[in-house]
């Protein structure tokens, strides 16, 4: 990881974002992991499952679902119903 400025800020390798719309059995989320430097891939090209984010980041993100909603929702990429 690169280092900027007198402080030696961290500069990250990658940015992530996870994006969930619905409620309850209509609960549907998409995650993005775009490597911090410029790019002309579609945005598509950057989806990934939310599972592989929390293990990058270590970070349980929908861990208030019951694990088996969890288990669906995170474990696969998903791009229906998304305008990309």
């Amino acid at each position: 990881m690169d280092e900027i400025g007198d402080e030696d800020v961290a500069v990250p390798n990658y940015f992530y974002k996870i994006v969930a719309k619905g409620k309850g059995d209509n609960l549907k989320v998409i995650a993005f992991l775009f490597p911090h430097k410029e790019s002309k891939k579609e945005l598509s090209s950057f989806v990934v499952s939310v599972d592989k984010i929390e293990k990058e980041t270590g970070i349980d993100f929908f861990e208030a679902l019951p694990k088996q909603t969890q288990d669906k929702l995170e474990a696969k990429v998903n791009v229906t119903n998304w305008a990309l």
